[in-house]
Parts: structure tokens; sequence; C-alpha cells
């Protein structure tokens, strides 16, 4: 089955990347409320490839840091921004069913504002498969009301 949202993104993906970033980033509270208590090997999953400062300060703390996106192109632009070798960055859509091996991989899953850009279903199927992943662990979202 073809993503058509992804395909979507993809071609939209570089004037997200280069003009929505600036406004859609997390503020400094928000950098404070994902990081805190993060430790050094801590294993903690970004949700949407958007957000390079979360990334980097998670890489900075040490952290074990996956970022999933449903977008091949928002991938391949924060690999260009990022390009750390220790920074997993894969294409997964979050709303979509979830491998098996990756239930419980994440001791926190970080997400900041993707919720918005979901349907009602979509929206509780990406809860699930976050509450999934950090099966045991934690789940921090930010959620901005309005559309990009």
């Amino acid at each position: 089955m073809t993503n058509t949202k992804a395909q979507a993104w993809d071609k939209i993906g570089s004037l997200f990347w280069e003009k929505g970033r600036k406004s859609a980033k997390p503020s400094a509270y928000e950098m404070d409320l994902f990081t805190s208590d993060i430790q050094t090997g801590d294993r903690v999953c970004v949700v949407g490839a958007s957000t390079k400062e979360l990334v980097c300060l998670l890489r900075d703390m040490g952290a074990k840091v996956t970022v999933y996106d449903f977008s091949q192109g928002m991938c391949n632009s924060l690999r260009a921004a990022v390009p750390d070798p220790d920074v997993v960055i894969e294409q997964l859509d979050i709303a979509a069913p979830l491998d098996a091996a990756k239930i419980g991989s994440q001791d926190y899953v970080l997400n900041d504002r993707l919720i918005n850009r979901f349907t009602q279903k979509e929206a509780r199927d990406a809860l699930r498969n976050m509450c999934a992943l950090a099966q045991g662990g934690e789940v921090r979202a930010s959620i901005k009301l309005g559309f990009y």
C-alpha cells in the first residue's frame, strides 16, 4: 500500500525543512521538558525528523538517538543536517502497524507536534505505537494547535 501522506511530505519536505522548522521547533521550556532525567546511554526515540535541535541536544547528552519519520525526504534532510552515524534516522509510519521487534526498544519516545497532522484514527494509532516503543519507558509529547 502506498502512503500518500508520505508522498505529499516528500514533495513539500524541503520547504517545510527550510521554513516550517524555524517556527515549529520546540521552545527552550519544551526542550527542558523533553530532556529532563535523560541520562547518557538512554535509548531515546524522536518521532518526526524536523526537530534537529532536539536530536542534537540528545546526542550531545550521550543518549542513543533514533529518529522515525514517515517521509523519506524529511529523513534525508535530517541526515544532511546531522551527519552523525550514531544517530539512527529511519523512515517509519508511526500510525501503521508496528514491527514487533521495535516494541519496548526505547526508554523514552519524544514527539514534537506531530499529532496535529493526523486524522483522529491516525493519532490514536500513533499514540498506541509510541507507547509500545517505550513499553516500560516514557512518552513525552507537545502539541501545537493549527495547521502547517
